[in-house]
């Protein structure tokens, strides 16, 4: 019987092993892959010491970062931390332009006054309700005080 827990508990050893270290690592691994895999021309990103810049040129193993002052600066591939901002395309800016230009707001200046109105017969309304509370009778506070 003893035999049996000493190899239940190297199981559950490997077990624990396998889900806290091996899986976790095997998916960073497959993150990054793919994060190699999306990078393009225009795209903005963020390298692993903490430099922003915009990607003008990928080689193999190399990328060609275009950073704020316009200078242009080599980076290995592995030092990409993530991508910052999608890079989008002239389909979609003239979409979102499109979208911008068919979105008309006017305001009518009599439903802003019928707004008004209703409000000031809420707080009238309110008005009437807090003076219709009864007040409380000065005897009964003072007979309550002498019980005590």
């Amino acid at each position: 019987m003893a035999q049996y827990s000493q190899i239940i508990f190297i199981v559950a050893i490997i077990a624990v092993f396998y889900f806290l270290i091996i899986r976790p690592q095997k998916k960073r691994q497959s993150d990054q892959a793919e994060l190699m895999s999306n990078l393009k021309p225009g795209a903005e990103i963020l390298t692993i010491g903490g430099l922003y810049g915009t990607i003008d040129s990928i080689d193999d193993d190399r990328v060609r970062l275009v950073v704020a002052d316009g200078s242009e600066l080599v980076f290995a591939k592995s030092a990409i931390a993530r991508i910052v901002a999608p890079t989008v395309d002239d389909a979609d800016e003239d979409a979102d332009e499109d979208a911008d230009d068919a979105i008309d707001v006017d305001i009518d200046a009599g439903a802003i006054g019928e707004a008004d109105d209703v409000t000031s017969d809420v707080v009238d309304a309110k008005d009437d309700s807090a003076s219709d509370v009864a007040e409380p009778d000065s005897k009964s506070t003072e007979d309550a005080s002498a019980d005590v």
